[in-house]
């Protein structure tokens, strides 16, 4: 995931601040969903407490995430979309929890539960999160 220059003016036109994090959750989603990045992502995690080369790739990763999410949260807080005490930590906490929600969907789905879950995580967090940062 190489990190290119957003043209958050243009982006945010039209939208709102939950209709922005849909769209980039959404995005992301879509990528790694595609047959070869899950192709990899199964090998990657699996080696990865085992492979030093492998935690550095989910790592970096992860990091490169962060990096993203902390540029949103700036722009969205300048253009007021949203207020963030600590927008650092609000955008650690938001890549955590988005990477971990698609985790556990896919460890549903692929694991093909039989009992009750809630299908609508992913967008429920969205909508509280974005309750909880309202400007």
């Amino acid at each position: 995931m190489n990190i290119k220059p957003i043209d958050y003016s243009t982006f945010f036109a039209g939208k709102t601040g939950y209709e922005i994090l849909q769209s980039v959750v959404r995005g992301y989603i879509q990528m790694n969903h595609q047959e070869k990045m899950l192709n990899f992502y199964k090998v990657i995690y699996s080696e990865r407490s085992l492979n030093l080369m492998a935690a550095k790739i989910v790592a970096e990763e992860r990091d490169k995430m962060i990096i993203a999410t902390k540029q949103l949260f700036y722009a969205m807080e300048v253009h007021k979309f949203l207020h963030f005490t600590n927008p650092n930590m609000s955008a650690v906490s938001f890549a955590m929890t988005i990477h971990g929600l698609m985790d556990y969907e896919l460890d549903q789905s692929n694991g093909k539960c039989s009992y009750g879950t809630d299908k609508n995580l992913l967008d429920d967090y969205l909508k509280w999160f974005c309750e909880e940062n309202a400007v």
